[in-house]
């Protein structure tokens, strides 16, 4: 197995290492989003659905692709990392291209915020009444996704551009997935997808059927996750389970 996220993990016989030191035969190791996408698809949102498309949208952005009740691999090293595809973003300056998770995962969300932050003179009106500031205790290393979304729900102009381009983002990601993958419903999940229905998935939904490829508009639906917190407890008993019956 190879990580991204721990230095030296390459090609790691982790499952191997696991075996021996467990005496279970039987261990399976996966990616979060790709088993919190496979639990939707048995157990929550994305039941009888198939090609499934599971986003969960929190710290970082984490795709996965069920079809048929099983994980879509690709050619191995895994597939569907939407929070890698590059987006173009609205700026001041003009358009500029980033990673979708840059842009819409909570820590992006965070820094674009935090950004906005610094760019207002530390002595102006707008720095010291801004609410977003106000909520972080005027530290804008301490600004959350949470303070951004709260502050958006309540019409505040700057946090709703903020959360704007975050949703525009996720739309186009959408826009290109559907137009190649045809997935015949989609699934966000995610701590940032609890910003809710009104301010998350509505306008979302609104911004992918007005500019995905035609022929597909009405296709696919848009739904949030069924399983919360447990997505990937869900995922993770769905594996150990078919790693029991593929071995006895």
């Amino acid at each position: 197995h190879t990580s991204y996220q721990v230095e030296g993990w390459t090609d790691f016989p982790l499952a191997e290492k696991l075996r021996r030191s467990t005496g279970i035969a039987a261990v399976v190791i996966e990616n979060d989003a790709d088993t919190g996408g496979l639990a939707e698809a048995r157990f929550g949102a994305g039941v009888g659905c198939s090609p499934l498309l599971y986003l969960t949208i929190g710290s970082g952005i984490g795709g996965a692709l069920i079809v048929e009740g099983q994980i879509y691999r690709g050619c191995g090293l895994g597939a569907v990392e939407i929070g890698h595809m590059e987006i173009p973003v609205r700026s001041q300056s003009g358009i500029r291209i980033l990673q979708l998770e840059e842009v819409a995962s909570g820590w992006g969300i965070a820094r674009e915020a935090r950004d906005e932050a610094l760019g207002l003179s530390i002595s102006s009106q707008e720095r010291r009444k801004w609410v977003v500031l106000e909520r972080s205790n005027n530290d804008p290393q301490a600004i959350t996704a949470k303070h951004v979304a709260q502050a958006a729900i309540e019409g505040e102009e700057r946090a709703e551009a903020i959360l704007d381009r975050a949703r525009e983002g996720v739309a186009f990601a959408l826009r290109q997935a559907i137009a190649i993958l045809a997935p015949g419903r989609i699934i966000l999940g995610g701590g940032v997808s609890l910003i809710g229905e009104a301010h998350w998935f509505e306008p979302i939904r609104g911004l992918v059927d007005a500019g995905v490829f035609a022929p597909f508009r009405g296709s696919y639906d848009i739904v949030p996750a069924a399983l919360g917190e447990q997505v990937v407890v869900h995922g993770a008993l769905a594996l150990a389970h078919d790693a029991v019956g593929s071995s006895s």
